[in-house]
């Protein structure tokens, strides 16, 4: 008897159904998100409601990493899901190159489609895309695409619903999007309403706003370090006054003391951008050493020229790469475009670019101490070459650099004679911009590295103080600038000669010092010997004889010597003119003179039309701010309360005081005099009984008082 197997029939139960998912963000909507108002509004404008005609079937937002490019995506993404004009279907991919295949082809266990357990990756990669080509009101999102042409292949065929692409990479044309919307910092309020949110402190008192603000700035409105600075702050209970002082001084090391808790940010900012800086090491050494360049400038506004004009000086492999910069404009833009390609850098228009100061921080802080004194010293020798003559017919090029060479770290460069030079020559300009508070410690440090290099006795030495004699003279501080102007003659004496034309215009500076004291015979005794000297060596029309002639014109107008000092003056005039043409600064001082002269006189006529031109040079050549713009004010007032036009000379004075107290203070002598003239023609207003009209202004309100104290 054979007894065989015995087999059962077992019915099991189907599978249960799986539920598709509608949302697969994989991100918690973030309860401390802040502003992005405008750029979400712009992005559903673009794509359009679903059941519309869009602008674009895709668009993307790019950024600097650590700008919140995917926050913004998960914000939009929970603002618009089953909205009325928003998306029945939101579907997230990790578009990194490393991850793109796998959570692409997850969308098939998403939105459970059949037999996605069974399939292979490629066939549930087809099988998703085939879903996005037959359904509607769905939006994709591609987060972090490194690799345009990686994603490509998973675009859907006739797709009828939207695609966010989140990038580095400002260029993605071949992937549908015409131009991607650029994703910056917060604005500064953003900023501040985030650190009060994610701290958990609606109220400060004042310090700790302030705090708070300078925080900001200084971790340049970045949303990931204003997350890990949050972060610090609300886990350890610090204010952000105490956390401000100790990122001052240690920078980065007190940063990355946290790493960031919200935001989804998949890294600090010490390691955000280091793929992406050895990317350019590897594919341009010039361009990465670009990157380190602007790691010692000012953050914004870089101009190329620094690049083209100070190649020489930053290293060989950016002297190659630059080397025929002045006969291909195009090598600049191509290096540039290295860094654009992740957003390390933006450029601006008017061959300009600009990089994030926290980009800077990092790039610095992964340098050696010798590489970061390399190249620090490195850009002083570029800037010292790039920075032009400080005279007016440069002031354009003087203005677009001045703010990257304030940025130098003065205190670790090496104390060379180019940093002597370049801080001369910028603080000469400022000098001539009237910008007296940045001035003085430029020309300290000048001088000082050129005692300690050159010595004492060396004639640049005497360059230095000169300068700094004349700032001086400027600020009312006549014993000092007197002092320095008695030590820069002696050396230009000694080593040139009493009739060298340099001994010449240290005795012209030193005779303007007297003046102004009233030493008037001291004055004209320095004033007729340095015009001698000047005739001497450059002759009777001479641009530095003229100069004289105007200075000793207006030595011998502020004698009431009227009959000597115009011919003086016109003849200067006249010089001038051929010289620099008529919209020069000089022309407007040497009109201004000559309008005060005849002001004095009485001679209304004669002085307005000189003082409207002086102005109108001064406004279109200085700028409505400028000190000397401020002169011409207060002397075309002087003229109008003379002639009894009040009201016009009212608007004048104040203007003018508003410009001096912005610039110079209270106390300054200049400041000074003006409000001594004001005083006068308020006294004159009350005699014509005019107050009640000029009582509503509140420096006019504040003068009264003084008056009435007095």
């Amino acid at each position: 008897m054979t007894i065989g197997d015995v087999t059962q029939t077992v019915h099991l139960p189907p599978p249960p159904k799986t539920e598709p998912k509608r949302f697969t963000v994989p991100y918690l909507r973030n309860e401390f998100f802040t502003g992005r108002d405008a750029i979400l509004i712009q992005l559903h404008d673009t794509l359009g409601q679903t059941d519309t005609a869009a602008l674009s079937q895709s668009q993307a937002i790019h950024g600097l990493g650590g700008v919140g490019k995917t926050q913004t995506a998960v914000e939009y993404a929970y603002r618009y899901f089953q909205q009325e004009s928003g998306y029945d279907w939101v579907l997230w991919v990790n578009a990194s190159s490393l991850t793109l295949a796998g959570s692409f082809g997850a969308i098939a266990t998403d939105l459970a489609l059949p037999n996605h357990r069974e399939n292979k990756l490629d066939e549930n990669i087809a099988a998703v895309k085939r879903w996005l080509s037959t359904s509607d009101r769905w939006l994709l999102i591609f987060d972090d695409v490194d690799d345009p042409d990686a994603v490509q292949p998973f675009l859907p065929n006739a797709p009828n619903g939207r695609i966010l692409i989140t990038s580095r990479l400002p260029r993605l044309e071949r992937l549908g999007v015409g131009q991607s919307i650029a994703l910056d910092t917060l604005a500064p309020e953003e900023a501040h309403t985030f650190l009060e949110r994610r701290t958990q402190r609606d109220t400060l008192d004042s310090p700790e706003q302030q705090a708070l603000e300078t925080l900001a700035q200084e971790l340049g409105y970045l949303p990931l370090a204003l997350e890990q600075a949050a972060a610090y702050i609300q886990t350890k209970g610090v204010s952000f006054a105490v956390y401000l002082r100790s990122y001052q001084q240690r920078r980065l090391q007190v940063l990355e003391k946290e790493q960031p808790q919200m935001g989804n940010y998949p890294a600090s900012v010490a390691t955000t951008w280091q793929i992406n800086f050895e990317a350019v090491q590897a594919s341009s050494p010039a361009a990465a050493d670009v990157l380190q360049l602007s790691a010692f400038l000012a953050p914004d506004n870089i101009p190329y020229e620094i690049l083209s004009l100070g190649k020489d000086h930053l290293g060989e492999t950016l002297a190659t790469a630059l080397a025929e910069v002045a006969e291909d404009e195009l090598i600049i833009p191509e290096l540039l475009a290295e860094l654009t390609r992740y957003s390390l850098i933006r450029l601006e228009t008017d061959d300009r670019y600009s990089i994030h100061r926290m980009v800077q921080e990092v790039l610095r802080d992964r340098l050696t101490p010798e590489q970061r004194q390399q190249w620090l010293d490195r850009t002083v020798n570029a800037l010292n070459t790039t920075f032009p003559s400080p005279e007016f017919k440069n002031w354009q090029r003087c203005r677009r650099l001045v703010e990257q060479v304030q940025a130098i770290d003065r205190q670790q460069a090496t104390e060379t004679l180019n940093l002597a030079f370049l801080l001369n020559q910028i603080g000469y300009f400022l000098y001539e911009q009237r910008r007296y508070r940045e001035v003085k410690p430029l020309y300290v440090q000048a001088l000082e590295i050129r005692k300690s290099v050159l010595g004492e006795d060396h004639l640049s030495t005497a360059q230095s103080l000169n300068n700094l004699a004349e700032l001086y003279k400027s600020e009312g501080h006549y014993r000092d600038a007197e002092l320095l102007y008695l030590k820069a003659l002696q050396i230009w004496q000694l080593r040139l000669g009493e009739e060298h034309p340099d001994t010449a215009t240290s005795l012209n500076n030193l005779a303007g010092l007297y003046e102004i004291q009233g030493l008037n015979k001291e004055a004209e005794h320095l004033y007729l010997k340095a015009l001698i000297i000047r005739r001497y060596h450059f002759g009777e029309d001479h641009l530095n004889t003229a100069f004289s002639l105007n200075n000793l014109a207006f030595l011998y107008q502020s004698q009431c010597r009227y009959g000597e000092a115009e011919p003086l003056y016109q003849k200067a005039l006249k010089i001038m003119c051929s010289w620099l043409g008529e919209d020069h600064p000089h022309i407007a001082a040497s009109l201004n003179n000559l309008a005060e002269l005849y002001r004095e006189q009485s001679r209304y006529e004669d002085a307005e039309p000189l003082y409207w031109q002086a102005l109108q040079i001064r406004r279109s050549q200085l700028g409505e701010d400028h000190l000397d713009t401020a002169q011409s004010l207060n002397n075309l007032a002087l003229l109008h309360n003379d002639q009894g036009k009040y009201k016009e000379a009212e608007t004048l004075y104040l203007k003018a005081l508003s410009i001096l107290f912005g610039q110079l203070g209270e106390n300054h002598p200049n400041t000074q005099t003006t409000l001594q003239n004001f005083v006068y023609f308020l006294g004159q207003v009350m005699i014509a009984e005019r107050t009640a009209d000029m009582s509503k202004h509140p420096l006019t309100q504040d003068v009264l008082a003084q008056l009435q104290q007095g």
